[in-house]
């Protein structure tokens, strides 16, 4: 076995040697952790569809007074568990949803502060000029927009306080309607 190298040039490529390693190992640890991520987004499509595919199924079984039931489904888990994601893929992607509702709105609530541009950007989504408007307006607008229509509304990154689920009840009430927080 030969002598260490303890030149300079020697403990140079001895660090670069440890850095590549390194960086390796955090590609692994990154890889790794992102395959549980995708395991994980699998494992709760699967479970969404079979919940979207029974609400259609018992959409057909209701009689006229079932729909004014307003469907409200809560996905949670912790950050950067794939929420967002698998409720965008489905809400862009599904035929389904696109067939039962005529209405679909999505509004992200991590990046607006107030009720006045949650309400906004609702509008915004169906294809409303909103500049100008105050709170008693937006509300009823969007309640004719959206009155005798089925309606979809995703609501991301809510967490809603004690006392504010009453709040979304009032979104929209009827047809069968559905709000997925």
């Amino acid at each position: 076995m030969p002598p260490p190298d303890n030149s300079i040039a020697g403990r140079d490529m001895a660090g670069a040697m440890i850095e590549a390693l390194a960086d390796q190992l955090v590609q692994y640890q990154t890889g790794k952790r992102l395959k549980d991520i995708n395991d994980s987004i699998k494992k709760t499509q699967k479970i969404l569809k079979a919940y979207f595919k029974t609400i259609e199924q018992q959409a057909f079984m209701m009689t006229a007074a079932a729909f004014t039931i307003l469907h409200q489904v809560g996905i949670v888990g912790i950050g950067v568990s794939g929420k967002t994601t698998i409720s965008q893929k489905i809400f862009n992607n599904s035929k389904q949803l696109v067939d039962r509702f005529v209405k679909r709105v999505w509004v992200s609530i991590s990046q607006i502060v107030s009720e006045i541009e949650i309400m906004k950007t609702t509008l915004k989504q169906l294809d409303q000029y909103v500049n100008g408007l105050d709170m008693a307006q937006t509300l009823p607008k969007i309640k004719r927009l959206l009155e005798n229509k089925n309606c979809l509304a995703v609501i991301d990154d809510a967490v809603p306080k004690a006392g504010e689920t009453e709040r979304v009840q009032g979104y929209q009430r009827g047809r069968g309607d559905g709000v997925v927080a």
